[in-house]
C-alpha cells in the first residue's frame, strides 16, 4: 500500500510505495539527526547535487 506524503523542499503532494525517507547527517555524527520527505524529482535533485561535490 501506498503513503501520500508532501515534499519537505517543494511542497508537491505524491504516493510512495514503502518508506524511504532521506536521512540528513548533520556535523558527521553517527545518528540521523533530521529525516525529510522528498518527492522523486527532489531526491534527485540533491544526489545530484551532492555528487558534484
Amino acid at each position: 500500500m501506498a503513503a501520500a506524503k508532501k515534499c519537505d523542499r517543494c511542497g508537491r503532494l505524491y504516493e510512495h510505495p514503502g518508506k524511504r525517507d532521506v536521512i540528513i547527517l548533520k556535523d558527521m555524527h553517527p545518528y540521523p539527526t533530521e529525516s525529510l520527505d522528498l518527492c522523486e524529482e527532489c531526491q534527485k535533485e540533491l544526489m545530484e547535487w551532492l555528487n558534484n561535490e
